[in-house]
């Protein structure tokens, strides 16, 4: 079974080289021997609701050999599964009602050797999932959402049921003709001002947010006086779409357990169980001991030493961004690009937004030089970027320039505990460069720190044949036999054929 692992390094060359590359060697190397793989014909495809689980069922006529991975920008699960087909009745595209999955789609690559047919699977969230082969059929298990419910935070469902009156009002008026809705927007206004909400109603999408972040940006659009006590902590995931800042406030004050103060013009924000002593008469200026976010100025009172103002730019960028991830979901990576790019022209100060327009490019659109720049714009910002430089060094690799590329794949694995998928990238890429010792050296590094896999495994005693040390590869064929991996039935013949050969 092969579990969810989350990497950020996930892209193209990795891909490439590290499955399409070691899959070759898996799947067709076994030609030296004049054995020829089974075609894995997919038949159907099949999402099941369970008690406890979703479940993607994959039914194909033969055992598959799959390599499983994930992507960003959409959060899609990919599966390569080699010499594959799919038949025309097999229900794709498949759209699951509830749970999870978007949707599930397939396509075969008729230009890699060998071929492979592509699945993948669209995710609406980051959902623990799992995959396995039952037989000739793939299984992707999803927890259910009942189990993921038990595992979210407390803050979580606080908001969710501080929702559930907009939610309910929204739903009440879904079948109705636009101008009937127009009207409900008026009446949900008027529900606000009822309340004592009036202010100016604003959307918010924050995903695991720093606290002082929110309130900035709740300063930021209100116009207000915003100060945050030092010891406010934690992070937040809230979206609201058209409801008044100081609605917002609120929910928040309440979700993270704290206390709003509002004096002269201005809002303190503090942990609920902390006292402030005020004056008793304004004496001008305030002070408070052990607070350093707030100076005495003896001219001009209380200064703000950190602004809690968003600069108009970054906020201008973020509504880009927000248009060019709706862009990514329907797979329109062109326009994606061409609103990232502007976002980044906006705001050139954002390292992620420079690693994920360097992303796109060398995983979807194929522009190398592209995804070389931005990912130097990303470690111009940060020089300790391990992803940025895996990012430059996978675009100059399919460049074909090997001397920039071992430099960018130095930086990428360099430090204690180097990426696996970084390590991986690099010890395919030397080995194609003839390389077989310091392709060698780096999966040996892996095994160190991230341990062995079949992949590996392989890898290594492939290297061994190439180095001439037949004693080691036939040891290393052997320790995969005994290893406890369920071994595809292709990649069985091809290490008994390549211990046969070599003895």
């Amino acid at each position: 079974m092969i579990r969810k692992t989350r990497s950020h390094l996930a892209l193209l060359f990795a891909v490439t080289l590290v499955t399409v590359s070691l899959g070759s060697a898996l799947v067709h190397a076994a030609s030296d021997e004049a054995i020829d793989s089974d075609v894995y014909r997919i038949s159907s495809v099949h999402w099941e609701k369970g008690t406890d689980e979703y479940l993607l069922r994959v039914k194909g006529n033969s055992e598959p050999t799959f390599t499983p991975y994930e992507l960003f920008e959409p959060l899609r699960i990919v599966l390569d599964i080699a010499d594959g087909e799919v038949a025309a009745a097999a229900g794709f595209p498949l759209q699951p009602d509830g749970g999870p999955v978007v949707s599930v789609n397939a396509e075969v690559l008729d230009d890699q050797e060998p071929s492979i047919t592509r699945m993948e699977i669209l995710l609406a969230d980051d959902s623990s999932y799992s995959v396995e082969k039952q037989e000739n059929d793939i299984l992707v298990r999803f927890a259910s959402s009942a189990d993921e419910k038990k595992s979210t935070s407390g803050e979580s469902q606080a908001a969710s049921a501080l929702l559930a009156s907009l939610e309910n009002s929204n739903q009440e008026n879904a079948d109705n003709p636009p101008a009937k809705l127009e009207t409900s927007k008026t009446n949900l206004q008027d529900d606000f001002s009822f309340s004592g909400y009036g202010k100016e109603k604003i959307s918010i999408d924050f995903f695991k947010i720093d606290l002082h972040n929110v309130f900035r940006l709740i300063g930021e659009v209100s116009g207000q006086n915003i100060v945050v006590d030092e010891a406010v902590k934690g992070s937040l995931t809230l979206a609201l779409e058209d409801v008044p800042w100081d609605f917002v406030l609120d929910v928040v004050v309440n979700l993270k357990d704290l206390q709003k103060m509002e004096r002269f013009n201005t809002i303190l924000i503090l942990p609920r169980d902390k006292e402030i002593d005020w004056p008793e008469q304004s004496t001008g200026r305030l002070a408070f001991e052990a607070e350093e976010s707030l100076t005495v100025d003896d001219k001009e009172g209380i200064t703000v030493q950190e602004r809690l103002a968003v600069a108009p730019e970054e906020v201008q960028a973020k509504k880009l961004v927000r248009l060019a991830n709706e862009s990514l979901m329907n797979g329109d990576y062109n326009s994606a690009f061409a609103l990232l790019e502007n976002a980044f022209a906006i705001w050139p100060e954002d390292g992620r937004l420079a690693s994920k327009i360097a992303s796109l490019c060398l995983v979807h659109l194929g522009l190398n030089a592209k995804g070389i720049h931005y990912a130097k714009q990303a470690l111009r910002l940060d020089p300790d970027d391990s992803n940025a430089a895996l990012q430059a060094a996978i675009g100059y690799a399919k460049m074909q320039n090997s001397e920039e590329a071992i430099k960018y794949f130095a930086e990428a694995t360099r430090g204690e505990r180097p990426a696996a998928s970084a390590l991986l990238s690099y010890a395919a890429f030397s080995e194609q460069n003839g390389d077989n010792e310091g392709a060698l050296a780096l999966i040996d590094i892996h095994r160190e720190v991230h341990g062995d896999n079949i992949d590996t495994m392989v890898s290594k005693a492939r290297l061994f044949e190439k180095m001439g040390e037949v004693e080691k590869a036939i040891a290393q064929y052997r320790s995969i036999q005994l290893s406890g991996y369920q071994l595809p039935a292709d990649l069985k013949r091809y290490i008994e054929g390549r211990i046969s050969i070599t003895q």
